[in-house]
C-alpha cells in the first residue's frame, strides 16, 4: 500500500513500463486521502470565508485555512505529471492501444482545466460531456486486468 504511493512519486517522469491495477488504486486512495484532509482542514478552518479563499481573496481569512488551501492547490498541480505517467503505464499494463491513451487523458484534462480557468463564464456543455466520457474510459481501463503480452 505505501509502496504503491512511493512508486507513484519515484516514477514521476517514467512513461514506459507498467503499473498494476493494485498499484494504481492504492496510489489513487492515498491521493484522495491527502486531498480530502487538506480540503476538509481548509473548509473547516475557513468557516464562512471559504468562498473568499477559493476565489484567492485572503483578506481576513484564517492563516491555517489559507495554508491548507494553498497546499491543496500546490499538491493538485504537482501530481499532474505523475498521474499522467501512471495512467500511461496502466494503459500499457492493460494492453490498451497507445492512441487511446493519447486521446483520453488529454481531452479529459482539457475539460477539467477549462472549468477552473474559465471563472465567471460557463464552459460549453459538450466539453463537459466529452470530459465525462473520456474520464469514464480511463476508469474502465483502470479496472482491466493485466495483459500478459510482454510487449511493454
Amino acid at each position: 500500500m505505501i509502496r504503491a504511493y512511493k512508486d507513484f512519486w519515484k516514477n514521476y517522469f517514467k512513461f514506459s513500463g507498467r503499473t498494476t491495477r493494485a498499484s494504481y488504486w492504492w496510489a489513487l486512495l492515498w491521493n484522495v486521502i491527502i486531498v480530502s484532509v487538506l480540503g476538509v482542514v481548509a473548509g473547516i478552518t475557513a468557516g464562512n470565508k471559504y468562498a473568499d479563499i477559493a476565489s484567492w481573496d485572503f483578506a481576513g481569512a484564517n492563516m491555517v485555512a489559507v495554508t491548507a488551501f494553498v497546499l491543496y492547490n500546490i499538491y493538485l498541480i504537482v501530481t499532474i505529471i505523475p498521474w499522467l505517467s501512471m495512467e500511461y503505464r496502466r494503459f500499457n499494463d492493460a494492453g490498451v492501444p497507445k492512441w487511446l491513451y493519447a486521446a483520453a487523458p488529454f481531452a479529459a484534462t482539457i475539460g477539467v482545466v477549462s472549468s477552473y480557468i474559465v471563472t465567471g463564464a460557463s464552459v460549453p456543455q459538450w466539453i463537459k460531456w466529452v470530459s465525462y466520457a473520456l474520464n469514464f474510459v480511463i476508469f474502465v481501463v483502470s479496472l482491466l486486468p493485466t495483459d500478459d503480452d510482454d510487449e511493454y
